[in-house]
């Protein structure tokens, strides 16, 4: 989708133009991508490429932050090495959507917000302004961070020395009113999606759940560390993850002990409170964040800036813990991380039929007939599916079961309005319409399935009608093909492939 949004469309001014009217995201990333595949191609390694030079990137920021924090060169490399293998940013450093860009912005803007703090001039507060600008342009989760530094620094600012303490509140003052100015263009944008997400469209109501789960904060911190996406693990990982947790948690213990003088009048002590203030703050801000419900794969990916801090708080405890005891406590942690970098760097489509587009692609292209329909369980998943067929194959969605394609930004490479729209207000999985009774927002019914079939089936007068996404109990799609007489020439083999190709009554 991100691709096609960037590609597709005919210049830089209507991708803006389409991301402010349709997509729920800032534009930047777009454009940004729009110009990396016009040098390098839109192959899939290209594409990738662009989040993986942030996130390597990024590893160098985590070392030069390290060193700044505490001062030691040890603790950047600890840091450096922690982040680099933390399944997080392995898996988005090579997704093409714009998460370890997000996470490049925050790290460098606290970068940025420290040497500034610490008596480096207006160069460092003009970075951090630019750093921040360019992290919220990229996706609106940035505002976490963005909290999380301007408090920070307001707090700092607050308790500096009488001479120093109006100068310092002026210049927070000035730097977040830049900031505020240089995106107050595309804040009526964003107030526009906010208060469409509260409303009905097409008579379909939005998704809002006020429940979360009540280990929210444990879930989300197990993820930034040991990201997985399967239901359950081995017993033997959850215990490795106690025990690295319960050495961890004696290890701050044992640094603290130490202390011959209270934590802020040691000189890393406040570096180590601005960690611990840059994991905590986002994560509870999101925690009240409409889109924290579980609504895909990986929700935390909204917090993956909370990976440096994490990070550069794992180096710290460390090597305070002097090299040998340090060592361990490193060495268990990355035994701990084997079985999620296993799963992250291993193929998603033995799981998840999504991640199979290509090969769905490629078996309907094989035996496409002119005259063939490709519908979708969802026109959400439309524009994902088409980028792998051939250009004269026709895809559209089942659902929305009002939605009718009548949209002026739909086209065959992007999503229109409604279609765009309808992915925070359904709730539709391969068991969409069997499973999630009324999951697009609706009450499904026979008859409602039965007059969208019956339109599709008149405009497009196929021979044939291929299914994707739909499964054996999703009862009153198949049965409307049954009961027109329709001859089930191949079936889905379930999650594996979800693929059904029905074939018109010969007359």
């Amino acid at each position: 989708m991100s691709l096609d949004i960037a590609t597709a469309l005919p210049s830089y001014g209507e991708v803006v133009r389409y991301i402010s009217q349709v997509e729920f995201h800032p534009p930047l990333y777009y454009i940004l991508l729009r110009g990396w595949t016009g040098l390098f191609g839109a192959a899939e390694a290209a594409t990738r490429s662009l989040s993986l030079v942030f996130s390597l990137a990024n590893v160098l920021l985590v070392y030069q932050l390290g060193k700044d924090l505490f001062r030691r060169r040890s603790t950047g490399l600890v840091a450096a090495l922690v982040f680099a293998v933390l399944p997080m940013q392995i898996e988005f450093g090579q997704e093409a959507r714009p998460y370890s860009m997000v996470c490049f912005a925050g790290t460098l803007a606290v970068l940025a917000m420290w040497r500034h703090l610490r008596g480096g001039g207006w160069k460092w507060a003009a970075l951090y302004v630019a750093a921040t600008v360019f992290g919220l342009y990229l996706h609106y989760s940035f505002f976490f961070i963005v909290a999380a530094t301007s408090l920070w620094w307001l707090i700092e600012a607050s308790m500096a020395a009488k001479g120093e303490h109006g100068r310092n509140l002026l210049a927070w003052l000035v730097v977040h009113a830049a900031v505020f100015l240089t995106f107050f263009p595309w804040l009526d944008a964003m107030l526009a999606k906010m208060l469409l997400s509260r409303l009905d469209i097409f008579g379909v109501p939005s998704f809002q759940m006020p429940y979360r789960n009540v280990g929210f904060f444990g879930i989300a911190y197990d993820q930034l560390i040991w990201l997985t996406k399967q239901k359950g693990v081995l017993q033997v990982v959850i215990f490795s993850q106690f025990l690295f947790k319960s050495c961890f948690v004696a290890a701050v213990l044992a640094v603290v002990a130490r202390l011959e003088r209270p934590l802020m009048k040691v000189s890393e002590g406040r570096a180590a409170l601005l960690l611990v203030w840059l994991a905590v703050v986002p994560v509870a801000l999101f925690l009240f964040a409409p889109f924290s419900v579980s609504y895909s794969q990986i929700i935390v990916r909204h917090l993956i800036i909370v990976t440096s801090p994490l990070a550069l708080g794992m180096a710290a405890v460390a090597v305070a813990l002097g090299r040998k005891r340090g060592t361990l406590l490193v060495v268990l942690l990355l035994v701990t991380l084997v079985p999620a970098l296993a799963e992250v760097t291993g193929n998603d489509g033995t799981w998840d039929y999504f991640h199979r587009l290509r090969d769905v692609g490629e078996y309907v292209n094989d035996n496409y007939r002119p005259g063939d329909l490709v519908i979708i369980v969802s026109t959400a998943g439309r524009t994902d599916l088409t980028h792998f067929l051939r250009e004269e194959i026709p895809v559209v969605g089942l659902l929305p079961l009002n939605y009718y394609g009548l949209d002026m930004w739909a086209s065959r490479h992007v999503l229109g309005f409604v279609e765009n729209e309808s992915q925070t207000r359904s709730s539709v999985g391969i068991n969409g319409i069997g499973f999630d009774v009324g999951g697009d927002g609706m009450a499904v019914s026979a008859a409602s399935v039965g007059r969208k079939l019956d339109y599709l089936d008149k405009k497009y007068s196929s021979s044939r009608i291929w299914l994707y996404g739909f499964s054996d109990t999703d009862r009153l799609v198949h049965d409307w093909f049954t009961d027109h007489g329709w001859r089930h020439a191949f079936r889905s083999l379930g999650e594996l492939f979800p693929v059904d190709l029905y074939v018109r009554p010969t007359p």
